[in-house]
């Protein structure tokens, strides 16, 4: 029997780069490789030193695409031909009968040319962050910006619509799913994401991190709008004017960084909230 083959299509992956889709793309990705499945993952090159092409050593197939430099002023027009480039380039290298795990609406939009099927992991609405999760990092131009989030609103409505199914890590990623185009609800399947129980465990001696108070509260967050980090320091000062000893610890950065900061101090929880 041939081996089954597994073609991850995303945006970045860990340690190109750090955040929870890139972890979730990556170890996923590993796990398969280790349950005797061929797998690829094709992505784009973060890291200007990263291979084009890469074998890791848990087995997993990398091909790494160029995308264009976003100190270009014409980087938001370039990006999505650019990288459906070299999409629809390296899916001609793994084998037609892949089973196509697609992660981001930018890398699957190319599949959109093809006739290849592909399911379709609905990480977050992507039109609702783009203007937020940019930080800044390029140029798009006020008159502009509107026009995108209805364009990027399109691209997942159409990428739902063509996907045979579609998966989600919760139930308000399957509203929003039903928001966006409520004929695909019948394809949606929840599969919550797990963890690595012998890698994230109890740590004994609580107080080497600061825990101290009786109600202990820590994240591991990208620091950014949709993740609700400020909202949720906010939630620590609420609970300790009702009384409530409850301490917060936050690994994580991001453009929200100062924003967090300055509710820290604004709601005076230096001595309970802590970076």
């Amino acid at each position: 029997m041939a081996q089954l083959s597994v073609v991850h299509l995303t945006n970045a992956i860990t340690p190109d780069k750090l955040g929870g889709l890139e972890r979730y793309v990556r170890e996923l990705a590993e796990q398969l490789s280790r349950d005797g499945l061929s797998v690829t993952i094709i992505t784009k090159q973060v890291l200007p030193t990263s291979p084009a092409y890469e074998i890791s050593n848990d087995g997993v197939v990398i091909r790494r695409h160029r995308v264009p430099s976003k100190s270009k002023r014409t980087f938001a027009l370039r990006y999505p031909f650019v990288v459906g480039f070299g999409v629809l380039r390296d899916l001609r290298r793994v084998p037609r009968t892949s089973i196509v795990n697609c992660h981001y609406a930018f890398t699957t939009l190319p599949l959109l040319l093809t006739s290849r099927p592909y399911m379709y992991t609905f990480h977050a609405p992507v039109h609702k962050e783009i203007l937020n999760e940019r930080g800044g990092s390029y140029v798009l131009p006020k008159r502009m910006q509107k026009l995108a989030v209805s364009a990027v609103r399109l691209v997942e409505k159409m990428i739902l619509r063509r996907a045979q199914t579609v998966v989600v890590l919760s139930d308000a990623m399957a509203q929003e799913v039903r928001n966006l185009v409520p004929s695909s609800s019948s394809k949606v399947v929840k599969i919550p994401g797990g963890f690595d129980g012998d890698f994230f465990c109890p740590l004994d001696e609580r107080g080497k991190i600061g825990f101290s108070s009786p109600v202990r509260l820590f994240t591991a967050r990208r620091l950014t709008f949709r993740t609700g980090v400020v909202e949720l320091v906010e939630s620590v000062g609420i609970l300790r004017q009702l009384g409530i000893d409850v301490a917060l610890r936050i690994a994580g950065d991001g453009h929200q960084r100062s924003e967090v900061e300055s509710k820290i101090r604004e709601l005076q929880l230096e001595a309970h909230v802590r970076l």
